[in-house]
């Protein structure tokens, strides 16, 4: 069914994004909870623009672009923290 289709193609997303962040993880840029949330965020929009497919093939020539949305999310997420540590 459509509603199965979508149920898999969300955890080859999160899969994939998780991948891309495992390693901001091992050298501890960003926190288990920072990671999380970033990974149900870009989950959640990768979704949202390709929530007509069938399956995760568009990952194949989209990798390169989730990677930079996942690293963009860490960059934002890293900079607000210094910014709060910085007024505080």
């Amino acid at each position: 069914t459509a509603a199965e289709e979508l149920q898999s193609v969300g955890e080859g997303v999160r899969k994939f994004v998780k991948s891309t962040i495992k390693s901001y993880l091992n050298v501890k840029l960003i926190s288990l909870t920072e990671a999380k949330g970033i990974v149900d965020r870009a989950t959640r929009k990768i979704l949202e623009k390709h929530r007509h497919e069938k399956d995760c093939q568009f990952l194949i020539s989209q990798g390169e672009k989730v990677q930079k949305l996942v690293s963009m999310m860490v960059h934002q997420v890293t900079k607000s923290r210094q910014s709060t540590r910085n007024e505080g």
